[in-house]
């Protein structure tokens, strides 16, 4: 599967040499060619694939015109998205940041989906020898660094639907991205950390109360982290009726009868963060210099946990590290 370009412009945001940004602003549409697609596609790839994400709509009550540019995008995406660049470059400025940098602005399908992308794109440099041993650089586009990017899904805006924005929250958390979603007039409406947290415990107790053994449960799980990670590599949602198919069958009762009598029930489609959802399936722990993960389905069998004492005990530990024990145990005694 490829993305289909309908629109595609690169800005850049140059320093004048005074901890200023001036931007540097393209007068037409860069061509639809082969190799753009490559670009998008491969921007799409990695924003689907990023791990913490955030999904939001516009500030209620702002003041910002950006809405309205983002409404008629289509129609003038040459002056959108030359507007929008003057937008992030003064919110920059408000912020104290004179970074240079390239900003994306594309409009494309992908199957079913239309998206309209807006990417600061890294760009680094690479030392070159040629043919006569000349050495020179060169400078790319990398879209393996891609830190900085939101996502409107354009056909949640035209069926007036909320949370259609979805960002990049970085490493550091939405602090990152301030600056950016500020400039966008977007604010954070869903936590994917909260969702998947109520999933993986819904799907727990489930289990538990209706899947008789740890193995089937154990599978169940897995099942679920990978529909769930299928699905968002796809940049599509993850809907619950879906992931009701995928783990009521060894049941009598199904999970959307289950979780429908909730205190607090599940939202018909969420956006649940992977990395916390896979504790489902994967206990993991790094403190004081020790580093622990092992499979859920191993604990209170091969792993134990004391909590008074504050002891794990695994047994059949793995070869290649009992092997290391050994040899340091040898070497120490002689």
């Amino acid at each position: 599967m490829s993305v289909e370009l309908q629109h595609f412009i690169i800005h850049r945001l140059q320093n004048n040499g005074q901890d200023q940004l001036t931007p540097e602003l393209q007068q037409e549409e860069m061509v639809l060619s082969e190799t753009a697609s490559l670009l998008v596609e491969e921007l799409h790839r990695k924003f689907n694939a990023k791990p913490s994400k955030g999904i939001g709509r516009f500030v209620e009550g702002s003041d910002s015109v950006f809405p309205s540019l983002l409404s008629h995008s289509s129609a003038d995406f040459i002056k959108f998205s030359q507007q929008t660049c003057q937008l992030i470059a003064d919110k920059m400025a408000d912020y104290g940041l004179a970074n240079e940098c390239y900003l994306l602005f594309t409009e494309y399908r992908f199957v079913a989906q239309h998206f309209l992308l807006i990417s600061e794109v890294p760009v680094k440099e690479r030392v070159t020898c040629n043919d006569k041993m000349e050495i020179g650089k060169f400078r790319f586009l990398d879209a393996d660094a891609l830190q900085l990017a939101i996502r409107f899904d354009q056909m949640q805006i035209a069926t007036e639907q909320d949370n259609f924005a979805t960002f990049i929250k970085g490493r550091a958390g939405r602090k990152v991205a301030d600056f950016f979603l500020d400039a966008m007039a977007i604010e954070e409406q869903v936590d994917r950390k909260a969702q998947a947290e109520q999933l993986g415990s819904a799907i727990s107790e489930f289990c538990d109360q209706y899947v008789p053994t740890p193995e089937v449960q154990a599978e169940i799980k897995k099942e679920v982290v990978a529909y769930c990670k299928e699905r968002q590599d796809a940049g599509e949602s993850v809907p619950v009726h879906g992931v009701s198919e995928l783990i009521s069958a060894p049941s009598e009762v199904s999970f959307s009868d289950f979780i429908a009598s909730a205190e607090e029930p599940l939202p018909a489609e969420m956006e649940p963060e992977l990395k916390t959802l896979k504790q489902l399936t994967r206990f993991a722990g790094t403190g004081k210099g020790v580093s622990v993960s092992f499979d859920a389905s191993l604990l209170g069998n091969r792993v134990k946990y004391d909590p008074q004492a504050d002891c794990l005990t695994i047994t059949e530990i793995p070869p290649n590290l009992k092997d290391q024990l050994i040899r340091k145990l040898t070497s120490s005694s002689n």
